[in-house]
């Protein structure tokens, strides 16, 4: 016996019940508990499909899905960040470090030549974190209309958010 598409969506409200919030870990974990409870019902046809969910769910243990969550955060974790760092590998090739020398090296000394180069450099640092705020509202806001529209929640783009700094900019245009 199957279970089937009502049933599917059922098992993916169960999921959100017990704070599993992204649709990512929704997805597998609904794919493991319908495999659970079709197994059950070629052993036992006359079981329920709420007894025999009850059952699978019991079978997570007493902390339910929380170490399914914490170990696919860990496992994503890991992936961006190595994704994040393959990233900037890529991009720091020979040319382009001797470029961005060059480049920083002129901004330099053109500031350095200039009246007042104190107050000019602070004025470009503070232009540039203004630039990267602007830049990390722009990508959250994104990914909010993109949540609103859907209605899910993805787990990696809270593992993308969290990577902070350059690397979550960087995770974030990807």
């Amino acid at each position: 016996m199957k279970v089937s598409e009502g049933q599917i969506e059922e098992l993916y409200l169960f999921t959100r019940k017990h704070f599993v919030e992204h649709y990512d870990v929704q997805t597998e974990l609904v794919d493991h508990l319908a495999n659970d409870i079709e197994s059950q019902w070629e052993e036992y046809p006359q079981r329920t499909f709420s007894d025999a969910l009850n059952l699978a769910f019991k079978r997570f243990g007493i902390y339910g899905f929380q170490d399914i969550l914490e170990a696919k955060s860990k496992a994503l974790n890991q992936h961006y960040w190595s994704a994040v760092w393959t990233i900037y590998k890529q991009f720091f090739t020979l040319p382009k470090i001797i470029f961005t020398t060059a480049l920083w090296c002129l901004t330099y000394l053109i500031l350095r030549y200039t009246p007042y180069f104190n107050y000019t450099l602070i004025i470009v640092v503070c232009l540039l974190v203004l630039i990267y705020i602007i830049q990390v509202f722009r990508i959250n806001k994104v990914v909010k209309r993109r949540q609103k529209e859907t209605g899910r929640k993805w787990l990696y783009e809270d593992v993308l958010g969290r990577l902070g700094g350059m690397a979550g900019l960087a995770g974030g245009i990807i």
